[in-house]
C-alpha cells in the first residue's frame, strides 16, 4: 500500500508539472507574456486568464485523481486547490512582474534568469504544497 501511494504521489507531481507546462507555454501565447511586461492593463486581463487556466486545469488534476481514489470530497478538494493554485500562481507571477518592470531586466540578463527561475521553484513548491494537502485531507 505504502508503494502505491508513492507512485499516486509521483504521478500527481509529474501530473501537475504537465500541466504547468501546458498553461504556461502553449496556453500562454508570445504577445500575452509581452502585454504582461509592457502593459499595466493588459497585465492585469493576461495575468487574470493565465491563472485562470492554471487553476483550471489543477481543478481538472485533482478531480480525476480524487474520483479515481474514490474520495467522496473529490469535487470540492479539486475545485478548491484549482482555486487555490489559480490566485497563488497569479500573485507569484505578478510579483515577479513587478520586479522585472523595477529593475528593467531583459531576458538575456542573469538577473532575469534568476528571477525566473526562483518563479519556477515557487510554482513547483505550491504543487508539493497542494499534493500534502491532497493526502491529509
Amino acid at each position: 500500500n505504502t508503494r502505491k501511494n508513492m507512485v499516486e504521489v509521483i504521478l500527481l507531481f509529474a501530473a501537475l508539472l504537465i500541466k504547468h507546462f501546458i498553461a504556461d507555454f502553449p496556453l500562454q501565447n508570445y504577445y500575452a507574456i509581452l502585454g504582461k511586461i509592457q502593459n499595466k492593463q493588459k497585465l492585469t486581463h493576461d495575468l487574470v486568464i493565465h491563472s485562470f487556466a492554471h487553476g483550471s486545469l489543477t481543478a481538472i488534476i485533482f478531480i480525476a485523481f480524487g474520483l479515481l481514489a474514490d474520495k467522496e470530497i473529490a469535487l470540492a478538494m479539486g475545485f478548491l486547490f484549482g482555486i487555490i493554485d489559480g490566485a497563488v500562481h497569479g500573485a507569484i507571477d505578478s510579483v515577479v512582474l513587478r520586479i522585472g518592470k523595477d529593475t528593467n531586466y531583459t531576458l538575456n540578463d542573469n538577473a532575469f534568469k534568476q528571477i525566473f527561475g526562483l518563479d519556477q521553484l515557487l510554482h513547483g513548491l505550491t504543487s508539493v504544497a497542494l499534493i500534502y494537502w491532497y493526502y491529509v485531507w
